[in-house]
């Protein structure tokens, strides 16, 4: 396999205005901005289904009703 050189985004676009080409820009989110926000969005997905479940366990109106007085019942 070849050896992989790298060049700076400087240099890059140098190369690409002599091709003609329109050079690259740096303002796009990192690729570890858009992990954090992935995880960010899944933390607080987690954080809603916990809630959802809890509302379904304890309704409105049921009064001290809930999952473990339902399971003894059993």
């Amino acid at each position: 396999m070849a050896d992989a050189e790298s060049i700076s985004l400087e240099e890059t676009n140098k190369i690409r205005i002599k091709l003609g080409l329109k050079p690259l820009t740096d303002d796009g989110p990192s690729s570890n901005s858009k992990d954090k926000e992935a995880e960010d969005n899944y933390a607080k997905r987690k954080e809603q289904q916990a809630k959802e479940r809890e509302t379904r366990l304890v309704a409105p109106g049921c009064g001290d009703y809930n999952l473990a007085n339902f399971l003894s019942g059993l």
